[in-house]
């Protein structure tokens, strides 16, 4: 009998029932694997501490599963490294409980103990062939079928070992499956469990999955050596595309030309991406998001917008946020994190990036989305349970790999026609006492403050978040469900996973109608939070490979290709749980290629020497590389020689530029120094209303009130060419005779022309905008220049005079002739200048010309 898992109900039912014959709740199935000397001792029917069933060879059913655990003293030292993993759930099985016997001891050993393992490779055959699909072998993606039961319904059955599904599996699947043992290689090592994957007993696969049975300890650690001669029994039943490769793969392995778990991951990444280009995706997604029956306003967030449906868009995105704060601005937050990471993620050049890079870049998105939620809490002065934040959880597809990223108790699952996973761990204090090895998720489940989240968005600096990014490979059929708590709370998604999600792979059910049906359970079945699910649908279209996977290349191949694997950047923001994957040499070709001698490690990543023999066209590769390095150099040098003897001839004629002046400014302060600066190139035409087309500025005689951002003004190479013209500024006195004497040959409304080499201070600046700023100037000095003559002769040629191309464009261009008029401007005067046109064409404050510009003299008043 099962009992109901409602605590008000708790009625028995029969095992076959699918939901409380009384309340109706979804009765719940726990199957757990037995770890211990006792737990071979137990036949099917067998029943445990009047609770736990026994249904097979060392597998038992919790037949009251509302029931918080049996044990609830400290968790025995040799448990922990299953608390430690649990950010390996995936392929990691987890404490359920455990019973300790009567013996003379009262410590845990394995023989007075009985360890109960959730999460383990167990499933159900009947189960799977009522399922959605016609026929468990529909199932069976890439030629694998699941094993099926010949004796009753009730039947609970181990997953299959990988050396039993090996021979059939695709190349695809081998490799895969090869990946994740790589991957798992190291948490494993500092748990001194890496002896688990050396049994081929204890690995299961679960279609394209891989996961332990149990996790077998060692006293000493174990080499990389080791996993290579393991991996040798495997290779002669190997697809023939890539046997080969796991031949080679193995002897570096045995030879310890693989130094750790990175370059192996690496090494198996390559050939993976080979192996995939026999294969395309069809990727579908569709979000919605819903109020719910109890709440005020949704908090919630997605992306895309929600009742969207996509389907093979260039760069797949689903974003799902619940915001945090309640009146105090969670929908804010949610939108807010929503924008700031989808635009940063879309304006990714994804392909550029290897793995390592993205999943750095997804951290980054992250952190940003928070600093600008951080800010926004600083600025209104929001304080501790004032803040406003929010959870995320993010699926990014890229070719064949599906990138993760989490923060918080928003989650997502992984559907397959095998069964669905919870794929991320939430961030509350129940997972983190797990997770520090304090007690099981059960136990931690009792206390009151379990589900209270331990980081958010927006909540601290990103200094202090530890988002978390995964990297999976797409290997089969599956649908990633993204979601809040409002539908995954009570294990509603773990409940109606195979009749509402299944439907999706057999081609019953679309998308944007499962989004409807999921929103409909939260709000039906939970009803207390808003809803929010974004769903992200993956078939695979295989054909078959063309080619044998390359392994014995020749020189030139594989400098070519070490050359485009390129080194990974390990520094990322810290808390990244993810592994940086290292570049390493290719396999060499044992009939052309001896290995060599693994160098001495200096560095994470190493590289191995290759023996001169197998390289002699390299010093002639390399001899021409540096001859047409050489070639561009003395060019390149040469035209700079050329442009830098013309400007030497244009600056003759300009003052000594100050040793203080500093480059050009992004804003000028007032009562600041600036020193006017030539062009050194020839200008482009602008659009400014106050610059012309001929290197000189036509500005207005005051500040107008135009928003159009002025284009960054030229001046002429010459400090005698057509200067920079200064405006009249409305407040000068009139009875400024230098003025009048400036404007007696300018322009109605213009002061002057400043000339490159001017020093002039900053009085005020005007303007509503940083794009209307105008600022108002006082001519300090002006440099000594040799003046222009109307009629220069063979004889006795003006130095000053522009060059012909430039003398033509500014005779033929009306500017020009304006700009010819104005005349240059005398120390004293003032105007108006835009700031926008000033900045690419000054030094600020030039300290050592300070005394050229002494402070005003107080103006006397003019008399009524």
């Amino acid at each position: 009998m099962l009992y109901c898992s409602n605590p008000i109900c708790q009625t028995p039912n029969p095992e076959t029932h699918r939901f409380c014959q009384k309340c109706r709740t979804p009765l719940i199935r726990r199957y757990l694997w037995a770890v211990g000397a006792m737990a071979s001792a137990y036949r099917a029917g067998d029943v445990l501490s009047d609770r736990f069933l026994c249904k097979g060879s060392r597998i038992f059913l919790d037949s009251k599963p509302g029931l918080p655990p049996m044990s609830y003293g400290e968790v025995p030292e040799p448990l922990l490294p299953y608390l430690r993993l649990s950010s390996c759930q995936l392929h990691v099985p987890q404490i359920y409980d455990w019973l300790q016997f009567e013996s003379e001891t009262t410590h845990y050993t394995p023989e007075n103990t009985l360890l109960l393992l959730d999460q383990a490779p167990i499933y159900r055959p009947d189960s799977i062939a009522e399922q959605s699909l016609s026929a468990a072998s529909q199932f069976s993606l890439g030629g694998i079928d699941l094993p099926q039961s010949n004796q009753s319904d009730s039947e609970v059955l181990l997953f299959p070992s990988l050396p039993q599904m090996w021979q059939s599996a695709t190349p695809f699947r081998q490799l895969h499956w090869l990946w994740q043992i790589a991957q798992l290689w190291q948490p494993l090592s500092e748990e001194r469990c890496a002896a688990t994957v050396l049994d081929s007993e204890r690995l299961r696969v679960e279609g394209g999955l891989l996961r332990l049975l149990e996790l077998q300890t060692s006293r000493s650690p174990l080499m990389l050596s080791q996993l290579g001669q393991s991996w040798l029994d495997w290779v002669a039943t190997a697809r023939s595309e890539i046997q080969g490769f796991l031949q080679q793969l193995c002897q570096q392995l045995i030879e310890g030309r693989i130094q750790n778990a990175e370059q192996l991951v690496d090494q198996l990444d390559w050939a993976i991406a080979q192996v995939v280009q026999s294969q395309t995706y069809q990727i579908q997604i569709a979000t919605r998001t819903d109020q719910g029956p109890t709440r005020p306003r949704n908090e919630d967030a997605c992306y895309p917008a929600s009742g969207t449906e996509q389907s093979d868009v260039p760069l797949p995105l689903v974003i799902v946020c619940d915001g945090i704060g309640g009146h105090q601005g969670g929908d804010v937050a949610s939108h807010l994190a929503i924008e700031a990471v989808a635009q940063r993620v879309l304006s990714l050049q994804v392909e550029t990036l290897d793995s390592a890079s993205l999943m750095v870049e997804l951290e980054k998105a992250a952190c940003l989305a928070n600093d600008l939620i951080s800010q926004r809490n600083d600025s209104e002065q929001r304080f501790d349970r004032q803040r406003m934040g929010t959870t995320i959880v993010m699926a990014l597809v890229r070719k064949h790999e599906l990138y993760i990223a989490h923060l918080g108790d928003s989650r997502a699952y992984w559907v397959t026609p095998w069964g669905c996973h919870q794929i991320t761990v939430d961030d509350d204090i129940a997972s983190r006492e797990v997770r520090l090895g304090y007690s099981t998720y059960r136990q931690a489940l009792q206390q009151p403050s379990a589900g209270a989240l331990v980081q958010a968005l927006g909540m601290v600096g990103s200094s202090m978040l530890y988002p978390t990014v995964q990297r999976f490979l797409l290997d089969e059929d599956s649908v990633f469900l993204l979601c809040s708590d409002g539908l995954c709370d009570n294990d509603r998604v773990e409940e109606i996973w195979d009749t509402e999600i299944l439907p999706v792979l057999a081609g019953k059910l679309d998308l944007l109608t499962l989004t409807r049906n999921l929103i409909d359970i939260g709000n039906t079945r939970n009803g207390y939070d808003n809803v929010t699910v974004g769903l992200l649908s993956c078939q695979i279209v295989r054909r078959q490979p063309t080619a044998v996977l390359p392994f014995a290349l020749s020189g030139e191949s594989a400098t070519s290709r070490s050359v485009e694997r390129s080194s990974l950047v390990e520094t990322g923001l810290s808390g990244t749980p993810t592994q940086v994957a290292a570049p390493v040499q290719l396999f060499p070709s044992p009939q052309t290629r001896p290995l060599a001698e693994p160098a001495a490690a200096t560095a994470k990543t190493r590289i191995i020497p290759r023996k001169a023999s197998s390289f002699r066209w390299l010093p002639w590769m390399l001899l021409i590389s540096v001859l047409s390095g050489l070639a561009v150099t003395l060019y390149l040098v040469r035209q700079k020689q050329l442009s830098g003897s013309q400007a030497a001839v244009n600056r003759e004629l300009l003052p000594a530029p100050s040793t203080s002046a500093s480059i050009a400014p992004t804003s000028l302060d007032v009562n600041a120094l600036l020193r006017i600066l030539p062009a050194e190139t020839d200008p482009t035409p602008t659009a400014s209303p106050t610059a012309t087309s001929s290197n000189a500025l036509i500005l207005q005689s005051r500040p107008a009130a135009s928003t159009v951002p002025a284009p960054v003004p030229s001046l002429l190479p010459s400090p005698t060419a057509s200067p920079t013209p200064l405006p009249v500024d409305p407040e000068v006195s009139p009875d400024n005779s230098s003025s009048q004497a400036a404007q007696s040959s300018s322009p109605d409304g213009v002061v002057g022309s400043i000339p490159a080499g001017s020093i002039v201070e900053v009085l005020s600046k005007q303007g509503a905008t940083a794009q209307d700023q105008w600022v108002k100037l006082r001519v300090c000095s002006v440099p000594i220049v040799a003046p222009p003559t109307s009629s220069p002769t063979a004889e006795s040629p003006s130095a000053a005079s522009p060059p012909a191309e430039q003398s033509v464009v500014a005779s033929q261009s009306p500017a020009g002739e304006i700009a010819a008029k104005i005349a240059p401007v005398q120390p004293g005067q003032e105007g108006w200048l835009r700031e926008a046109d000033l900045l690419p064409i000054v030094a600020r404050d030039v300290p050592t010309d300070r005394a050229s510009c002494p402070p005003l003299e107080p103006q006397a008043s003019p008399s009524p």
